[in-house]
């Protein structure tokens, strides 16, 4: 565990992994931390949101921005790294490895978001609303979405069914502290609810 003099400290150099589920926070908690007027981060939020690969599921590496992330490391800069990539065990205990190839002596610090499915649904739909999601009547009174869409589908659907997945696979170590997933206040079309 990273203590409040050491994460303020200037000179001391950390990797900050956020793991939570879509719709928990992890782009707002990053932000905030990324913000704060006492310690520069780079931050990656969304990792593997853009990933290279030839064969097989991608890693860590694949990320398009590791190159990018590596030679951030190596000029002795601090990291905060967020995405759904690390709620797998697997995942996050090779990208440990990997930074630690990087930078073997490194302070590595994970920060779990509760799993609070509720939360992180409702969060998600707010914001897809927020980013413009509607929903419009046909000629026949049917309600029909217009937003983005991810794969055929309504890309707040595919998130929610992805956040489903990875809260039943993903666990939280019993001596982790976590961050509780705070509910986004907001009304949105009732179509969202009966959607799914």
């Amino acid at each position: 565990m990273i203590k409040l003099d050491e994460f303020f400290d200037s000179d001391s150099q950390v990797v900050i992994i956020i793991v939570g589920v879509q719709g928990s926070g992890k782009t707002t908690l990053m932000n905030y931390l990324c913000d704060n007027p006492f310690k520069k981060f780079y931050g990656y939020d969304s990792w593997l949101k853009c990933f290279l690969t030839v064969n097989g599921k991608p890693t860590f590496v694949s990320d398009c921005r590791y190159q990018e992330f590596k030679e951030v490391l190596m000029g002795n800069n601090s990291v905060i790294l967020s995405g759904i990539f690390f709620c797998n065990d697997v995942n996050l205990s090779d990208t440990i490895s990997e930074i630690n190839k990087i930078k073997e002596d490194i302070k590595i610090v994970k920060l779990y978001l509760e799993k609070n499915l509720d939360h992180s649904i409702n969060n998600i739909k707010i914001r897809d609303f927020e980013k413009g999601g509607e929903w419009i009547k046909d000629k026949n009174g049917n309600y029909l979405y217009k937003g983005n869409i991810f794969k055929g589908i309504p890309d707040f659907t595919h998130k929610i069914k992805t956040s489903k997945k990875l809260v039943n696979d993903y666990e939280i170590p019993i001596t982790a502290k976590t961050i509780k997933v705070k509910k986004i206040d907001g009304v949105i079309p009732e179509q969202y609810n009966s959607f799914l």
